[in-house]
């Protein structure tokens, strides 16, 4: 016959037990969410610079991209053949580019492979 501490060893033995299950279940879980939805990364190859003239002056960072990325994506593929796609990193105005309706900029590109 169990004794009141036998039950109350055994009651703690197989909450502790069933605390580590699911502590394991949850996590092999996660891993295995993880893995699924976890998207593929692209791997940054390098940079390009491109050079040229953005109307309208004082340009927002999407007009920068509008103007540049083309160039730049066939800098990227020249430079680096795996070459699927470009992000812009940065922009500035070059040395004496501000002018009345247009400025001078030059933009920085990370090539990626995906």
């Amino acid at each position: 016959m169990l004794t009141n501490n036998d039950a109350l060893s055994m009651l703690r033995k197989s909450i502790i037990l069933a605390k580590i299950s699911s502590f394991l279940a949850a996590i092999a879980f996660g891993f295995l969410f993880l893995s699924i939805s976890a998207p593929s990364q692209a791997d940054d190859l390098g940079a390009v610079s491109v050079h040229g003239d953005i109307q309208p002056a004082n340009p927002t960072d999407n007009q920068v991209r509008s103007a540049h990325q083309q160039q730049a994506l066939g800098k990227c593929k020249q430079q680096f053949v795996n070459s699927s796609s470009a992000y812009l990193a940065s922009w500035a105005v070059t040395a004496g580019g501000k002018h009345p309706d247009y400025w001078n900029i030059n933009s920085v590109w990370i090539c990626t492979s995906g």
